[in-house]
């Protein structure tokens, strides 16, 4: 049982953090792999077709444009919850509910339910999967009406990409993770426009 935010972060980086470490994403495919993530959303009730989404990917500005479009929606009367990537001082700021961080009572709680589905289940998340399951847990909790997502690294295999979104946004690209995208842009350009979901017309 997790009962301090210090036992919360030394949880949450007790699994792989490939945010830090890229080469385990350059030579492993199945940590680099929306398959992980799917199969893990099961034990949670596929949570995340719950929600209406807005998802965001690019290599410039993505965290602002999280932040404006969240903004926009708040000052429409909607309740927010906004996911970024990556935090600048606590791990807190990834989690946002109408433009104000999870507090860290709520964190506490919504990882030990994570936890407590992780231990039952014998599964083993990366860091950045465990954070995205917690996010998923923080909008029911709130009762967000809408939800803005920002992709961790790439986009078409980022597990944020389980999402079937109601806008995907793509903000300008640039040469970033090429070891893992690509080296040209067109290949990191197709990596990001991944998250772009085409409705099928009957």
């Amino acid at each position: 049982m997790i009962s301090s935010i210090g036992e919360v972060y030394d949880y949450i980086y007790s699994f792989i953090n490939a945010e830090r470490n890229e080469k385990v994403l350059s030579n492993s495919q199945k940590i680099y792999s929306i398959d992980n993530i799917r199969r893990y959303l099961e034990y949670f009730d596929n949570i995340h077709n719950k929600f209406k989404i807005i998802h965001i990917a690019g290599t410039k500005g993505k965290g602002s444009v999280s932040f404006f479009i969240s903004y926009l929606l708040k000052s429409l009367g909607k309740n927010v919850a906004t996911f970024l990537s990556p935090h600048l001082i606590d791990i807190n700021e990834r989690f946002l509910f109408n433009l104000e961080k999870i507090s860290n009572d709520d964190l506490i709680f919504l990882t030990n339910e994570v936890k407590k589905v992780i231990d039952k289940n014998k599964i083993i998340p990366t860091t950045f999967e465990l954070l995205f399951l917690i996010f998923l847990l923080f909008s029911k909790k709130m009762k967000a009406d809408i939800v803005v997502i920002e992709t961790g690294l790439g986009g078409r295999l980022d597990c944020t990409n389980v999402v079937d979104p109601v806008l995907s946004v793509i903000t300008p690209i640039g040469k970033d993770h090429t070891n893992i995208l690509g080296r040209s842009l067109y290949r990191i350009s197709g990596e990001k426009a991944g998250i772009i979901k085409v409705p099928f017309l009957l």
